[in-house]
């Protein structure tokens, strides 16, 4: 789904205007450690994680 472009198709679906009533591009972004993360959640993998202009 990533590769083909579906997923960021069913996000913007189901949560596109919920995303853009947010306004997050007018808002602070704090990335913050999570020692409690196991070590297989895939953070690498930027693909899968929220990115305003991917969705």
């Amino acid at each position: 789904m990533l590769a083909d472009g579906s997923f960021a198709q069913l996000f913007q679906r189901h949560f596109g205007r919920m995303a853009e009533a947010l306004q997050l591009p007018h808002r602070y972004l704090l990335e913050l450690a999570n020692p409690d993360l196991p070590e297989e959640t895939p953070l690498a993998r930027k693909a899968l994680w929220y990115r305003q202009k991917y969705y």
